[in-house]
């Protein structure tokens, strides 16, 4: 579940939720997700982590 949070008033702007899947490129059939891309994803996740950022308007 991601969250998009306004800083200035702490007001939710958006929020949504997304599955990454991975398939074989010859025939489409599903395939475990690669190690590699399973920990790239955790290190970009920010997983039981929080960032702040403040959304400007116009942006």
């Amino acid at each position: 579940k991601q969250q998009v949070w306004r800083a200035t008033d702490a007001t939710l702007l958006c929020e949504g939720q997304f599955l990454v899947a991975c398939v074989r490129a010859d025939s489409f059939k599903p395939r475990a997700i690669p190690e590699a891309l399973r920990t790239a994803f955790a290190d970009v996740s920010g997983a039981g982590k929080h960032l702040e950022q403040e959304i400007k308007r116009g942006s």
